[in-house]
């Protein structure tokens, strides 16, 4: 049984009948120890340490894990199934809208979870979601549309300022090589690789954020090494 223990405070602030705190005693809870998943940084990196190693082999168990996964989310559903930037944009608009929508989706994704990138695509859409349209939209308006984005004030500058690039630079589309896309304020390697599977059709590079990193050196797919 816990033991209880009751103050007493008498004091000019609480009166002169004081006042009566109860506290529990609750039970120390046991820390687990943290456990740090490292591997041999010389075994498997370059000199630099940012890169894999020439003679580096693949996982024997690589295949496996892969189809124990594929195999796996056959019967699971995950949120970027009917929220993914392939998902996001206008089937029915022209190319080059169905591309830029495609680009916004991942722009907005960064630090957001996907049903908040759904839920501000669709705003934006309603909106409308076409460069002309978000070139004059002031920012303040587009920023609210943006809420509860991650870093949404930000992310409305680099969209109308894109949007501007785009209209200048590239009549209307995006661009169609990884390197353009990284060209553009607020798109990473990732978004541009993406993208361009996504709104060209054209697999350049696997699109790695942190969790594909932590997860595939968890596995032992790959001992890639960080600075």
């Amino acid at each position: 049984m816990l033991d209880f223990k009751l103050h007493f405070n008498a004091n000019k602030e609480t009166g002169p009948f004081g006042s009566l705190f109860r506290t529990m005693a609750t039970p120390m809870k046991k820390r687990r120890k943290a456990i740090k998943i490292t591997f041999d940084k010389e075994k498997y990196c370059s000199e630099e340490g940012n890169e894999r190693s020439s003679d580096t082999k693949e996982s024997p168990l690589w295949m496996k894990h892969f189809e124990n996964i594929k195999q796996m989310r056959s019967t699971r559903d995950a949120p970027v199934d009917s929220m993914g930037c392939h998902m996001l944009a206008d089937a029915l608009a022209e190319p080059k809208v169905f591309r830029f929508q495609t680009l916004l989706s991942l722009m907005l994704s960064s630090q957001t979870k996907d049903h908040i990138t759904a839920a501000a695509m669709h705003r934006l859409r309603a909106h409308g979601c076409t460069v002309d349209d978000l070139i004059v939209i002031p920012t303040e308006e587009l920023q609210q549309l943006l809420i509860p984005v991650g870093f949404y004030k930000k992310k409305a500058i680099y969209i109308k300022k894109v949007a501007e690039i785009l209209k200048e630079h590239y009549d209307g589309d995006i661009p169609n090589t990884v390197e353009g896309l990284c060209s553009l304020p607020g798109v990473g390697e990732k978004m541009a690789y993406l993208a361009m599977h996504t709104a060209w059709d054209q697999m350049e590079g696997l699109g790695v954020d942190t969790h594909v990193h932590r997860i595939s050196n968890r596995l032992g797919w790959v001992r890639f090494y960080i600075k």
